[in-house]
């Protein structure tokens, strides 16, 4: 299972996520470029509307302001909930000098938590690889494909009747 840990956007998408392998937890941090999908900007407009909820006092300017970056908090006992988000968001005036905005941490409801936690889990797929540019096979394609080649038994191939050709020892 993959926990986000923090996001931040800009020239580059830097995402901090934690994964288990086996015995510990291991922290890795993922740089790109890519472009996202269009899943992933809905969900990115929602933590928009968001952080528009929780300090009104951006709203007059909402089409200027962008989210920047984001750390996340999980609670102790359930993975599934988070306690608490900072949020880093940017106001561009039209002059296009940049002020960023950083919040303290803010504890999270069960309404802010289910918005949350479908940007994060837009995010695990961004970092699969699932997001960025979309799966290349489904699953059902290649057990077709395979189940169509198993169904001809007319000739088993084993590796040991290869024969090499020109090749001499």
């Amino acid at each position: 299972m993959i926990r986000i840990l923090n996001i931040q956007f800009g020239e580059y998408t830097k995402v901090t996520y934690m994964k288990h392998n086996g015995r510990c937890d291991e922290t890795y941090q993922l740089k790109t470029k890519d472009l996202y999908r269009p899943e992933m900007i809905r969900q990115y407009e929602k933590m928009k509307e968001l952080f528009l909820q929780w300090f009104p006092t951006f709203k007059f300017s909402a089409n200027l302001y962008y989210l920047v970056g984001m750390g996340v908090k999980y609670n102790k006992h359930d993975d599934a909930m988070i306690d608490k988000v900072k949020v880093t968001g940017a106001l561009e005036n039209k002059a296009g000098s940049l002020c960023k905005v950083v919040s303290e941490w803010i504890p999270v409801g069960t309404s802010e938590n289910k918005i949350i936690m479908g940007f994060l889990k837009e995010v695990v797929m961004f970092v699969k690889g699932e997001r960025a540019q979309g799966k290349l096979f489904e699953n059902t394609e290649i057990e077709e494909a395979i189940d169509a080649i198993d169904a001809d038994d007319s000739h088993v191939f084993h590796v040991n009747d290869l024969q090499a050709k020109g090749v001499t020892q």
